[in-house]
């Protein structure tokens, strides 16, 4: 079955390596398409509609919508509770034959990479041969987005100082790396017992539970 994910985030590639990994390992087959929405483009269940009508000209059958909580920023939480609401419109009026689910990443994408630290040391290392092996985090809910990216850096200019670079503060983690960061994580299972948003991720991305149904724990 083919695969939308709607993602209120333009730097989302890591969402469709993560998802076509997970896929790949339990044997799905069908595309994984990734777009751009953002949040205001979603809270309403007829904006939610198009997305799905679109989605379905494309092939996909299965549309996800992915919202970061973003713990640190006070005006999400109303947005997440209209978009809540939404989501509960589309679920009472949904046409057979579609499966949809909202995730909500607890509190970010970098907290999903954070299940994988030594991901993020392959990443930085690449082919230099450098080792480093970085205490493994526990949950990663715990932290907001910026503690989140601080965190990311910190590794990444642990591992560039065993490379001999000085000035390390030239090192530093961006979104558009987070794609690579995920192509590095090997033991996906193990790394959803650490962060329960991304479990749900990969629960729903295989696209043969109704995300109306299997809601998503919620720790707000």
């Amino acid at each position: 079955m083919g695969l939308l994910l709607s993602v209120d985030d333009q730097r989302n590639v890591a969402y469709k390596v993560l998802a076509e990994a997970w896929r790949a390992q339990q044997g799905v087959t069908g595309n994984v398409l990734v777009e751009f929405h953002s949040a205001d483009q979603i809270e309403i269940a007829t904006k939610m509609q198009k997305v799905i009508k679109s989605a379905h000209r494309k092939g996909c059958d299965c549309v996800m919508f992915v919202v970061d909580q973003e713990s640190h920023d006070p005006s999400k939480r109303d947005l997440l509770k209209r978009i809540r609401g939404a989501f509960e419109e589309l679920c009472a009026n949904l046409s057979e034959g579609v499966t949809v689910g909202l995730i909500i990443a607890h509190s970010c994408l970098e907290c999903w990479l954070l299940t994988d630290v030594q991901a993020i040391v392959r990443f930085q290392v690449g082919k230099r041969g450098v080792r480093y092996n970085p205490s493994q985090r526990g949950r990663t809910e715990k932290y907001n987005p910026p503690q989140a990216v601080e965190a990311i850096t910190h590794i990444m200019r642990l591992v560039a100082q065993k490379r001999g670079v000085k000035d390390t503060k030239r090192v530093k983690y961006e979104k558009s790396r987070s794609g690579k960061i995920a192509e590095q994580m090997q033991d996906l299972k193990k790394a959803a017992q650490r962060n329960g948003s991304f479990g749900y991720f990969l629960e729903m991305v295989v696209c043969d539970q109704d995300g109306c149904v299997h809601r998503q724990p919620q720790r707000d």
